[in-house]
């Protein structure tokens, strides 16, 4: 949506603002700011239209980054829809269904108390090829380039440099003049002036990657090789910035062995919640025996104990009752004699 041509302001955090005043403004730090109607959203929005989760937004030293996180979420970004992603700049219109959201710096102030001083009398010349240009975001000049040749007067009148066909604008609204390394803004009377970043102004000094809006009308600030805004300090005085929303905590899964799992899209590195103690199981009941079939006992006898069945060793042949192993061995004797008597009477 927007141009490579110069970077997106990239400052440390960015304001979510409601000019509707359906939700107080937030201040989104460095990381992924979900919104949408469920609970579980960083950003809570309760709204016709608003799907569970809409969109998010992630910031890091790249800048700002808008994902459509449905296909039905209805998202536009300065009237232009978007689909998937947009890269987004301060001053840019987000449209959630029919709530928008600003981003703007975190102070008003650090755009409105840069106003031009009072003319030095130094005149702009004209620069070729110019300094700076207007590039078209939204509205009737989206693409297109308005060069500033020194100064740039804009308005309804016909003899404005760059003529906006806008009914609340002046005839003669505003002029934009480069002065040596300044580009500087000053209203000519106007009752609405216009918008920097987000943030209402009449005087202003305008630094590249700057966005300012006339209505619809939407352009960039391009100047390269010029002077960038300084990255945002509170100003003495000023109201705190709105603190941020915790993130939510995420709903939490067990699985059948007991163990806690964090739902996916968990924050990186949360510990997960203890697992609850295991319930005990049941122990099995010992199946009963069989029982012999055997007489009744006698009545009044003593109930027997049933002997438990041990496991018994294979029986081993034993000797026969009687029977003495040294009467063999007479025996093999007296008959080993005989035989040699008989064999030396035969001689």
């Amino acid at each position: 949506l927007h141009s490579g041509a110069v970077p997106p302001n990239t400052g440390a955090s960015v304001r979510l603002s409601f000019p509707q005043g359906v939700h107080p403004d937030v201040t989104v730090q460095p990381g992924e700011w979900s919104i949408g109607s469920a609970s579980d959203n960083r950003v809570v929005l309760k709204a016709d239209g608003i799907q569970p989760h809409h969109a998010q937004i992630v910031v890091d030293p790249r800048g700002y980054t808008l994902f459509v996180q449905t296909p039905e979420a209805q998202t536009h970004v300065n009237a232009r829809p978007v689909r998937e992603k947009a890269i987004l700049r301060l001053g840019d219109v987000v449209s959630l269904n029919a709530i928008n959201l600003v981003l703007k710096p975190d102070y008003d102030e650090t755009v409105s108390a840069n106003r031009p001083g009072a003319a030095s009398g130094a005149e702009p010349t004209m620069q070729t090829p110019p300094k700076a240009v207007l590039r078209g975001v939204a509205g009737p000049y989206f693409g297109k380039v308005v060069h500033i040749q020194g100064r740039l007067t804009i308005g309804t009148g016909a003899g404005c440099d760059l003529v906006l066909d806008e009914p609340a604008m002046a005839e003669k609204h505003a002029t934009i003049e480069v002065i040596g390394t300044e580009i500087l803004m000053r209203d000519h009377g106007s009752d609405d002036g216009c918008w920097v970043n987000g943030v209402a102004v009449k005087d202003a000094q305008l630094f590249t990657g700057d966005q300012i809006a006339f209505d619809s009308n939407r352009f960039l600030i391009e100047a390269p090789g010029m002077p960038v805004r300084k990255a945002e300090v509170k100003p003495e005085g000023g109201a705190a910035a709105p603190a941020a929303p915790p993130e939510p905590k995420r709903p939490v899964e067990f699985t059948q062995t007991m163990r806690a799992i964090p739902q996916q899209g968990a924050a990186p590195g949360q510990a997960a919640a203890p697992a609850p103690a295991a319930r005990p199981q049941p122990q099995p009941q010992p199946q009963p025996q069989p029982q012999s079939q055997s007489r009744p006992a006698a009545q009044g006898a003593p109930a027997r104990t049933p002997a438990l069945k041990t496991p018994t060793r294979s029986p081993q042949p034993q000797p026969a009752k009687g029977f003495n192993p040294w009467w063999l061995l007479v025996a093999a004797a007296v008959i080993a004699g005989a035989i040699a008597f008989a064999m030396i009477g035969s001689r």
